[in-house]
């Protein structure tokens, strides 16, 4: 199957929208679907919050044969043949990615990763991220450990709540727009990220 820019576009947006993750050690939820719902209590922080979703994107790289990085945005499409996968950079020919191997012919096998683990970049940052801590005590709600479902649960007590909880919106964008700049993304095979964990 082919899948061009635009397709690649939406895919990995929804993607990096919806990456929740708990870090249970760490007693930090990070939350993308939380933070947007929270987000649309004001437009101004709705729309800075989905451009530095957006933006996200810019860092995403993917190895070519030599092991060096291609940029996102130099992709036209991407095309997965049985267990191959193809990649067209603009004005270039088609390559065959020889150390890139799927396990059937979907755009779902192909994942995005972190260059240096979520898990890392919090621990080493947690500090400075205040409100996003908050949150995540919310999240917790006087339990000891969450798994990603039991997360989502909690969504919509903490919206409906919204005002009783007293979130600071500023905050919590400013929060995510330095916690997204340590983040560099790649593109891998579902089976790599599987094998090795989802931080």
């Amino acid at each position: 199957m082919k899948f061009k820019n635009k397709k690649l576009v939406s895919a990995f947006l929804n993607r990096i929208k919806t990456w929740d993750r708990p870090y249970n050690s760490l007693n930090f939820y990070y939350t993308p679907k939380l933070y947007l719902k929270l987000a649309e209590k004001n437009i101004e922080i709705f729309n800075k919050l989905n451009n530095l979703n957006k933006s996200l994107l810019n860092t995403i790289t993917i190895l070519d044969n030599n092991q060096l990085p291609i940029s996102f945005r130099e992709i036209e499409y991407i095309q997965t043949i049985g267990c191959n996968v193809y990649l067209k950079k603009y004005y270039c020919k088609r390559i065959l990615l020889e150390n890139f191997k799927i396990k059937k012919s979907t755009l779902s096998q192909i994942t995005i990763d972190h260059n240096e683990s979520l898990f890392s970049i919090i621990e080493k940052n947690i500090d400075d991220f205040t409100t996003l801590r908050y949150i995540s005590y919310l999240i917790l709600d006087k339990k000891i450990n969450l798994d990603t479902k039991q997360m989502k649960n909690e969504y919509k007590r903490i919206v409906d709540d919204f005002e009783e909880f007293n979130i600071d919106l500023d905050e919590m964008c400013n929060e995510i727009e330095k916690l997204y700049s340590f983040k560099r993304l790649r593109l891998i095979p579902r089976s790599d990220n599987s094998s090795k964990g989802k931080n």
